[in-house]
Order: structure tokens, then C-alpha cells, then sequence
């Protein structure tokens, strides 16, 4: 059974948008380790163009 609450509660991240945040401006290294380490899901996910890793972060439980 799905717990609706906590998908919802969810902030989702892909690894390579991280990487790209990182090399564009937006996010600096710290914030995107915050990420990957605030996650409490990790899950390789298939895409079109390969593969990348999803992290799963309770909504509001990163520093602002």
C-alpha cells in the first residue's frame, strides 16, 4: 500500500539537475550535499535518454 501522505510531502530531486545547479549557479555544493544527505529515499530511476538517481527529501527539511 502507497502512503499517499508521504509521497506528497515529497520534494524530488534528480542527480543530474543537481550537478547542472551546481555548474549554473543556482544551488552551491553544500546545498546539494544537504540534499543528498536529507534524503530519505535514493532510487536509481530509468529515463529515455539513460538512467539517474532520485532523491526523496520530506518538503521543508532543507535549510533556506
Amino acid at each position: 500500500m502507497i502512503d499517499w501522505e508521504a509521497h506528497i510531502d515529497a520534494e524530488k530531486y534528480l542527480e543530474e539537475e543537481l550537478i547542472e545547479d551546481i555548474d549554473s549557479g543556482p544551488r552551491t555544493e553544500a546545498e546539494v550535499n544537504e540534499i543528498r544527505n536529507k534524503s530519505y529515499e535514493t532510487e536509481r530511476i530509468k529515463l529515455s535518454n539513460g538512467s539517474d538517481v532520485q532523491y526523496k527529501v520530506k518538503r521543508g527539511n532543507l535549510s533556506k
